[in-house]
């Protein structure tokens, strides 16, 4: 269907273009048409620009019938303009084209942009179209021995040519008022067009209101002109210059209506490029998949839109909300699935108005694959951090047991023995191992603190609070550490809080001065561990620390952690602030 669609509409180009050429030739040549260059240009630009709408819509919009209603409207242009032609047949057949052409002008209106009909305000317009036409047009053609065309150019210089169609005879003056019965009839139909058009702009949703709004703007403009036209020129009488001025201003409006159809596709276009050039600079925040959902319903113009994901082991989609949404129960609503390779990866609820915007919807699904990529990458990447940090708590633990449990013991037992070897009754080498013992006591004392730096014993026992406060103690400068809420957590969460406290301190003393002070915080909620180091000293350049070691250090072990730290430095001090969310059980 698509190809066929696509050679439709280069075939529909060139049947345009040469059937316009062919309208100018004819028009120009003709012994009877009155404005011989304003028709030639009225004729050649309608089927060019209904050509090119319908070329476009069919290639762009395979799904809408608007582009064959499109085609078919340039076709009937094409048989007006053999109004061009001297011979009294092909002439009244062109007249008669005005018919069909008329139709096909107010069905595109209320048929945007499906192609079909979908209310009964449209059928109305379309009913009325069709009986003013078949009651007051058709008896006109067939009775009158002269008859002139409906397009607002349709005029003859002198006399028309005569009318082979004519089938019976009636008086003037009985012809003059079917006219004006189909003029009134017309002017009806305007009218009731242009309330048709305004109550969809006014009433339409946003996303709707977008993609029909070149041609409903078009459209109410066509239908006030139109029906001004008929009033003026065959309902009242009015001045000579009222009814030219409307002649050919509603010419120039016919002419320009069918780029109308046009500038919807280009705008779609265009607010789609926009629409994933936004997106994709929105995806470089690394947005939660919650506010991705609200950045896509806020680039399309689509407050109502959600976004669900399949999940294998619910065996359905589920919403941002964690909620089962079922495809076919989303009305009134539209459900649009997002495969890949034929396995289901997620689903848009959104507005219906935005199956007639393919290209937006085409963009909506390439970036939220980009985005359900990108955050599966993100997850595999903090999954992979989070298992090194805890693989790397665990080798710290291993490797104080083992200096517990191995060094450390044979340098007690060497203890014991030089102990014992002290007792000797030899002055000099009582002394010497006295000196002896002494370095092994200094030795394992470093070895303790070693030991404990690698993992302390307190922060495996007694928990993150403990360990801060024996930390604090230690410190070369005043620390204060103050808990408004505790609870023991996961090891690897209380391993990477505390040694990025210890950086923390080590940093105030680095850059904090001398007499400075440092107070810890610290806030364990039921999902989130939030702590913070502050000292009121000096402070440093944020700027020039990224690059440091020690703050590289704590950002590596919090992020991995899927938390966040911030850095807030200035001549009053500095504050260092982490959050780290909790969805571990405590060790």
């Amino acid at each position: 269907m698509h190809v066929s669609r696509a050679l439709a509409a280069r075939w529909t180009v060139a049947f345009g273009v040469s059937a316009a050429i062919l309208a100018i030739v004819l028009t120009l040549a003709s012994g009877h048409v009155r404005y011989h260059l304003g028709d030639a240009v009225f004729l050649a630009a309608n089927i060019t620009g209904l050509s090119v709408a319908s070329a476009m819509w069919l290639a762009k919009r395979p799904a809408s019938w608007l582009g064959v209603a499109l085609g078919f409207y340039a076709a009937m242009v094409v048989l007006v303009s053999l109004q061009s032609v001297d011979q009294p047949l092909v002439y009244s057949l062109g007249v008669l084209a005005d018919w069909p052409a008329t139709l096909a002008t107010f069905y595109v209106l209320v048929s945007f942009p499906t192609g079909r009909l979908t209310d009964r305000a449209g059928w109305l317009v379309m009913g009325i179209v069709m009986a003013v036409l078949a009651m007051f047009f058709l008896p006109y053609v067939l009775l009158s021995p002269s008859i002139t065309g409906g397009h607002p150019l349709a005029e003859c210089s002198s006399a028309c040519p005569s009318n082979p169609l004519q089938v019976g005879t009636i008086s003037a003056d009985t012809l003059l008022r079917i006219g004006k019965l189909e003029a009134i009839g017309a002017v009806v139909a305007g009218v009731l067009l242009c309330g048709i058009l305004l109550r969809e702009l006014i009433t339409a949703s946003r996303p709707h209101r977008r993609l029909v709004v070149w041609v409903a703007a078009s459209g109410l403009l066509y239908g006030g002109v139109f029906a001004f036209r008929q009033l003026t020129a065959y309902v009242i009488t009015a001045p000579e210059g009222v009814t030219e001025t409307a002649r050919w201003t509603l010419a120039v409006v016919r002419t320009l209506m069918p780029w109308a159809f046009v500038a919807s596709i280009i705008h779609a276009e265009v607010f789609a490029g926009g629409v994933f050039a936004r997106l994709m600079h929105r995806l470089a925040d690394r947005p939660t998949l919650t506010q991705w959902e609200r950045e896509m319903g806020r680039a399309l113009d689509d407050p109502r839109l959600r976004l669900a994901f399949w999940a294998p082991a619910r065996d359905g989609y589920v919403t941002t909300d964690r909620s089962i949404v079922e495809p076919t129960h989303v009305a009134p609503l539209s459900w649009l699935a997002i495969d890949r390779a034929g396995a289901p990866v997620g689903g848009i609820v959104h507005d219906p108005a935005l199956e007639g915007d393919p290209e937006l919807l085409r963009v909506a699904v390439k970036a939220t694959l980009v985005a359900h990529d990108t955050d599966h990458m993100d997850d595999q990447m903090r999954n992979a951090a989070a298992h090194a940090l805890a693989a790397g708590a665990d080798e710290r633990r291993r490797l104080e047991r083992d200096l517990h449990d191995g060094t450390q013991q044979q340098l007690i037992a060497l203890r014991i023995k030089l102990g014992l070897a002290a007792a000797s009754d030899e002055p000099a080498t009582r002394q010497l191992f006295e000196e002896l013992g002494a370095d092994v006591d200094e030795s394992l004392a470093d070895l303790r603190r070693l030991a404990h730096g690698i993992y302390p014993a307190l922060l495996a026992d007694e928990g993150l609070l403990s360990a801060l406060r024996a930390a604090a103690r230690r410190s070369v400068m005043a620390t204060e550490v103050i808990c408004d809420r505790h609870r023991r957590v996961a090891q690897t969460t209380e391993s990477a809080v505390y040694f990025a406290c210890l950086e923390a301190l080590q940093n105030a003393a680095k850059h904090a001065g001398h007499g400075a002070t440092v107070t810890i915080r610290l806030d364990i909620s039921d999902d989130s561990l939030t702590f913070s180091v502050q000292d009121n000293g000096r402070g440093f350049r944020p700027q020039a620390a990224h690059a440091g070691a020690g703050l590289s250090n704590m950002r590596d072990r919090i992020t991995a952690l899927d938390g966040h730290i911030e850095v807030r430095s200035n001549h009053r001090g500095t504050t260092i602030t982490g959050v780290v969310p909790l969805t571990e059980s405590p060790a």
